[in-house]
This record gives C-alpha cells, sequence and structure tokens, in this order.
C-alpha cells in the first residue's frame, strides 16, 4: 500500500514488476484500504525476491511501523490517499499458478517468484505437476522454438523456451519428491531436447 489494496499486495507487486513496495499504517473506514494514512515505509524489491523472502522484510518493517504509530498515533498526520494511484490486488487462485508458455520469459520468471511459496507456480510434465520454485531469465530474446520446448538438458542446465526468450529452470519439484536444484533432479530425471511440456 498504498499502490496495492486488497488480498494479496506482496505477490501482485512481484508479478507486476514493481521495483519497491512498504509498509502503510492507515486509519480504519468503510472501504477497502482507502483510510487515510498515517505512516508510510518503502522497502526495495530485489530482482530475485519471491514472495516469502518480501514477506519476511515486511514482517519486519511493520512491526516497526505499527510500534511507531500507536506511541506517536496523537501527533501523526492523516494524508489522503490518491485512489488514482492505486490498484486492486485480488486473490490468488491455484489456476493462475499454472505457468503459460506463450508468455514471455519475464512474466513467467515473475510468476514463478511471485506465486512461491504459495500456490506454487507449476506446468506438467508426462502427466504429472511440475513444480518450478527457480528460474532465471536467459535472454528475452524471440526464436523459432515452440514455446515450452526444451532447448537444452544436460547435466548443468534445463533451458525452455518461452513465447518470448528462454527460462534456465534452478529448483524444481515433482509430486511426493523434495525440492531440487536442478543438477540433482536432472541425475536422477532423464529428458530429452526437443521435448516440451
Amino acid at each position: 500500500m498504498p499502490r496495492w489494496r486488497g488480498a494479496a499486495p506482496i505477490q501482485r507487486s512481484l508479478l507486476a514488476g514493481d521495483k519497491e513496495t512498504g509498509i502503510t499504517i492507515i486509519q480504519m473506514n468503510a472501504g477497502l484500504d482507502t483510510g487515510d494514512m498515517l505512516l508510510k515505509h518503502s522497502v526495495s524489491i530485489d530482482d530475485d525476491e519471491t514472495t516469502q523472502t518480501l514477506y519476511d522484510k515486511l514482517t519486519l518493517v511493520g512491526a516497526a511501523s505499527i510500534c511507531a504509530v500507536l506511541n506517536n498515533y496523537d501527533i501523526l498526520p492523516h494524508e489522503k490517499q490518491n485512489d488514482e494511484h492505486s490498484c486492486y490486488a485480488e486473490k490468488l487462485t491455484k489456476e493462475e499458478a499454472k505457468i503459460d508458455w506463450n508468455e514471455d520469459a519475464i512474466t513467467i520468471e515473475r510468476k514463478i517468484r511471485g506465486y512461491n511459496p504459495i500456490p506454487g507456480a507449476f506446468t506438467v510434465l508426462n502427466d504429472k505437476v511440475f513444480r518450478i520454485w527457480k528460474a532465471s531469465i536467459v535472454n528475452n530474446n524471440s526464436h523459432d522454438f515452440k514455446p515450452g520446448t526444451f532447448i537444452s538438458v544436460n547435466k548443468k542446465e534445463f533451458l525452455v523456451a518461452c513465447g518470448n526468450g528462454i527460462l534456465s529452470l534452478e529448483e524444481v519439484q515433482l509430486p511426493g519428491s523434495k525440492k531440487l536444484d536442478i543438477k540433482s533432479f536432472l541425475a536422477g530425471y532423464k529428458l530429452t531436447e526437443q521435448s516440451c511440456f
């Protein structure tokens, strides 16, 4: 807040590619997060930030902020919010966490971070749910591969084509298994190039 109002402000800020977020303590009113602002603290969003790491950051800032407001409530200014600058942070659904490989690499990588740890970004591999917990962008350029195609699969890397760009998968999980770094996963699960999600 005050940019994001609603059920999932942390996740929506990551999905949108915001560079900062923060904690805003407001005076409650009848609207949805529309009350006067009493105190604001900004927090930068790192390039590898997940919902969990950002939540942990905001927890510390939030605790300090609420104490500051309680100790200084009588002298704090009441600042009106600008409704034109706000967005609705709608509740997350499991369905939206399914990766659409037709999207570009930047969008998919943001979703992997934004849905980590809940509900967890996933795709389907050999009729099984395949969760992706960490990935990095190789590039966001156009290419001739079908989206979801395995471009490179070897002992060190697992590169997948997106609608635009290429992602390198770094931490994954199959049902009934623990999360594995990609080297450990590929050591026990054989995949071939030109296969596809």
